[in-house]
C-alpha cells in the first residue's frame, strides 16, 4: 500500500508539472521586450540586412591599435571572434592594407570585434559601412560588416 502511495504521489506531481507552450510564450515575451527596451534608442539603418545597428558596452583590447585617447563612438565592424589571437590577425592584415586605423575591442564577454575604422559622427560611420560593403577585397561573412554604437 505505501509502494502504491509512493507513486501516486509521484505520478501526480510530475503531472502536474507540465510546462505548457503559453507559458512558454510568455518567458520568450518578457525576455525579447527586454531587448526591445534596450535599444528602443538605436535607430536602424535602412537597407541592407545585414547592417544592422546594435549598441554594446566595450573596452580596448591590448595590442590592438587603439587607445582611450583616440577612440570613436560609431565603429564599423567586419567581424568578431572569441579568441583574441584571431582578432589580432585580422586587424594586422586590415591596417597592413586599406584600414590602418583599424583596432580589436572587446566586450565583457570577451568577445573580441574587429573594428575596420571608428568614427565621432553616425553619418561618417555610415558612409564608411557603404564603402566596406562595396571594397571587393573584403570577403567578410554574414552579417558583417556592422554599424557598433560603443557605449
Amino acid at each position: 500500500m505505501r509502494k502504491l502511495l509512493f507513486f501516486a504521489a509521484i505520478i501526480l506531481t510530475l503531472s502536474g508539472c507540465k510546462t505548457t507552450e503559453e507559458n512558454y510564450r510568455k518567458a520568450y515575451d518578457l525576455a525579447t521586450q527586454g531587448d526591445k527596451n534596450e535599444q528602443s534608442d538605436i535607430p536602424e539603418i535602412s537597407g541592407e540586412e545585414v547592417k544592422v545597428q546594435w549598441a554594446e558596452y566595450v573596452t580596448f583590447t591590448d595590442g590592438c591599435g587603439a587607445d582611450k585617447a583616440d577612440f570613436k563612438k560609431h565603429c564599423v565592424v567586419v567581424a568578431q571572434f572569441k579568441q583574441v589571437f584571431n582578432a589580432k590577425a585580422m586587424r594586422n592584415r586590415l591596417a597592413e592594407g586599406k584600414y590602418p586605423h583599424a583596432i580589436v575591442i572587446n566586450d565583457r564577454d570577451k568577445t573580441y570585434y574587429v573594428v575596420a575604422a571608428a568614427f565621432d559622427t553616425r553619418a561618417e560611420a555610415e558612409n564608411a559601412l557603404e564603402n566596406v560593403f562595396k571594397d571587393k577585397d573584403m570577403s567578410l561573412k554574414a552579417p558583417y560588416p556592422r554599424l557598433l554604437i560603443a557605449r
